[in-house]
């Protein structure tokens, strides 16, 4: 399932199919010992992707970033961000995440300003 919520603003339908790589990646802490054997040892699970975004209009753009604004906090993460996990197939809330694009801007056929699909990179902090 694709999921991308902040807050209570549902923005799914705005991610294109196919690229949707939101995943788990578990943190370790390495080392090796005297036989250069590597050893783990797991720090914690860290979610972190990507995916691509569309929005159809300028309105539908300017609420997007009305509402990942009212979520930013002091440190520049975003709180109450909701995605799927792909790795575990779980929802997961995230309290603090970072959220960086760069969108594009293009002009339709009627020299309306509007922006192609660019990717929206996620992680969580």
């Amino acid at each position: 399932m694709i999921m991308f919520k902040i807050g209570l603003h549902d923005f799914s339908n705005k991610v294109i199919a196919g690229t949707y790589q939101v995943n788990s990646q578990d943190i370790y802490k390495t080392w090796e010992d005297l036989n250069n054997v590597e050893h783990r040892e797991p720090i914690r699970t860290k979610i972190t992707g990507s995916f691509d975004v569309y929005f159809s209009d300028m309105e539908d753009y300017n609420f997007f970033i009305s509402v990942l604004n009212a979520a930013r906090l002091a440190d520049g993460s975003y709180s109450n961000v909701i995605i799927v996990d792909n790795r575990t197939n779980e929802m997961k809330l995230l309290s603090q995440v970072y959220i960086s694009f760069q969108p594009i801007r293009n002009r339709n056929g009627l020299w309306q300003d509007v922006f192609d699909k660019f990717t929206l990179n996620i992680q969580e902090r």
